[in-house]
């Protein structure tokens, strides 16, 4: 067994612990877990695994509770895990193998795993690895985790916190090892609701206290997964005045615009990005993106067609692709593109979205049914199917397709879901029905561009 301590911070984790604790089985000589305030019997479960259990007062500082971890750690070299991560057994030799080495800041590249596509920096998975299965997607960030046990090496920030060479003789060097990472996939409503809460209020007092482009940016993704959208405009905004690389600031606030519907706006800042950092791919995609969405395809063309000769094996720009020729009206060319999207990028739920466009425009209904059932099956909780392939269908006049479409509409409040199951009731014959569905719709948005024009096409009038 090497001469390495694994050094933790913990806070009512009992669920998540033990598979970090057993990934690393074997490979440490030591396991140091700090506890913050656990409640659930968190210090029990790490007890029971053999690990070194110490209690730590929570003072609202990540970086203080990491920094009492290494300062109880006795091996040679440490390496430090989140309660919600793993290190995949087949890599362990991989990480002994660097411990032979001169000392150094081990750089671990930590694996977001999520279910939400949009996220900016999202990466589909197809990382074909066990720890992987199950998640359409994940995001990256390198992060040093592995170093030796040194005075000088400790950690800085009351959040995002990140290790550091006190004497600034070292820099981090990449490893390209995984840590396989399920914070935003494994924790329940209220846990997910208490940790933002708490993360959000460190990120505020950072970006206040310390300043720089750096806190400012992290507190801008935090306001944006919260839907604090104004608030991390002005996040990316005031990481935008002290930034050396501007072109991931820009592309991010340019995100959050195209999400809010301020397209141009976006399209701007995509365009300052790209001449930023002109060798980077990311502010050509995004300029495409939003340039579809304000129907500018002539100029959209030339820049997939760059896109891809730099990244041939990037998804996203076949779905643009895609996208752009079902806005072409060319159906066939799309649903080759879009399968070749899907090919590279797995069932990324926008993917097999505009696969089912594009199977409606081509009357290919067995094959909508195979994407609708994938869908079911990948993105369970998504109604965004109803909206966009029950549109289309309206829009091509196919309403006696729908109960073909969507043979067992969901149970919920979705005013397009309303719409469909209204229009269901009419082809019954069950008129009464059928305006009580346009008439919660309408309620549910008052604003909805079918609900109104059904519920008057129904003989109905709004209450």
């Amino acid at each position: 067994m090497i001469d390495l301590s694994l050094c933790m911070i913990v806070r009512d984790e009992r669920g998540l612990l033990p598979a970090a604790l057993r990934s690393v089985a074997g490979l440490v000589r030591e396991m140091v877990v700090v506890d913050t305030g656990s409640r659930d019997g968190t210090p029990e479960v790490a007890a029971a695994h053999g690990a070194r259990v110490v209690a730590f007062p929570w003072n609202d500082d990540f970086s203080a509770a990491r920094n009492v971890s290494l300062e109880l750690a006795t091996s040679a070299w440490i390496l430090v895990l989140d309660a919600d991560e793993v290190l995949a057994p087949r890599d362990h030799a991989a990480l002994s193998a660097l411990l032979s080495g001169e000392p150094a800041l081990y750089q671990l590249v930590q694996t977001t795993y999520t279910t939400a596509s949009g996220v900016f920096g999202y990466l589909p998975n197809q990382l074909g690895v066990p720890e992987a299965e199950g998640y359409p997607g994940y995001f990256e960030s390198s992060l040093v985790r592995l170093f030796p046990r040194e005075a000088r090496f400790r950690f800085q920030g009351l959040i995002h916190e990140h290790c550091v060479d006190l004497r600034g003789e070292l820099q981090p060097v990449p490893t390209g090892l995984r840590l396989h990472h399920y914070g935003k996939v494994a924790l329940d409503e209220r846990q997910r609701r208490r940790k933002m809460e708490l993360y959000l209020a460190l990120s505020e007092r950072k970006a206040e206290v310390v300043g720089g482009s750096t806190p400012w940016y992290e507190l801008g993704m935090q306001l944006w997964e919260v839907g604090r959208f104004g608030e991390a405009e002005q996040a990316f905004t005031r990481s935008l005045e002290t930034a050396k690389r501007p072109g991931r600031i820009l592309c991010a606030k340019g995100s959050l615009l195209l999400h809010v519907r301020r397209t141009e706006e976006a399209l701007e800042l995509f365009r300052r990005a790209e001449h930023a950092e002109p060798e980077e791919p990311l502010p050509l995609l995004l300029q495409s993106s939003a340039l579809l969405e304000l129907g500018r395809t002539a100029e959209c063309v030339p820049l997939l067609r760059r896109l891809a000769a730099r990244t041939p094996k990037d998804f996203q720009v076949f779905n643009n692709l895609g996208v752009l020729q079902l806005a072409t009206n060319e159906p066939e060319r799309a649903m080759v593109s879009l399968e070749k999207a899907l090919k590279l990028g797995g069932a990324q739920e926008h993917v097999l979205l505009n696969l089912g466009l594009a199977a409606i425009d081509l009357g290919r209904f067995a094959e909508l049914e195979d994407l609708r059932q994938r869908m079911l099956q990948s993105h369970p909780r998504s109604l965004r199917l109803y909206e966009l392939w029950g549109g289309r269908l309206l829009s091509r006049g196919r309403t006696e397709l729908l109960g073909r479409v969507f043979p067992d509409l969901p149970d919920c409040d979705d005013p397009m879901v309303r719409c469909l199951r209204g229009l269901q009731r009419l082809r019954e014959g069950k008129q009464v029905e059928a305006r009580a569905e346009f008439q919660k719709a309408l309620a549910s948005n008052p604003e909805h561009p079918l609900a109104a024009s059904l519920l008057a096409a129904a003989g109905g009038t709004s209450t």
